[in-house]
């Protein structure tokens, strides 16, 4: 929020802008890296390096903060370049950390739902 409101962008508890309105910019944190926080025998890691990273595993929901982004699953305009980044860059695999699916799966998904209705 501070970036878009330092951008331009009318934000914050008082704001007339329009939700799905036009804007100056709009950041959106898709997906986030996590850390598994416990050592192999189950007990608190002290420090960050004893962690693990894991990719796009984080998962949080506060007032102004939601990850993953709880309707990327809707957007072919999300997903469709982050299926395309699965099979350049990752290896064949972005999961989503709720859903437990591919990026291709949800694409493939969507599309289908879109296609019967």
């Amino acid at each position: 929020k501070k970036v878009e409101s330092g951008r331009g962008r009318d934000v914050g508890p008082d704001s007339t802008a329009l939700r799905y309105g036009p804007r100056p910019v709009d950041l959106d944190i898709l997906l986030f890296d996590g850390y598994d926080v416990s050592n192999s025998d189950g007990s608190a890691a002290d420090t960050l390096d004893e962690n693990e990273s894991t990719p796009c595993s984080l998962v949080m929901q506060t007032d102004v903060l939601e990850i993953p982004h709880p309707r990327m699953a809707e957007r072919e305009f999300v997903l469709s370049p982050m299926s395309d980044l699965e099979r350049k860059d990752h290896g064949g695999k972005i999961t989503h950390p709720v859903l437990n699916k591919t990026m291709a799966d949800l694409l493939h998904s969507l599309r289908r739902s879109q296609s019967n209705n």
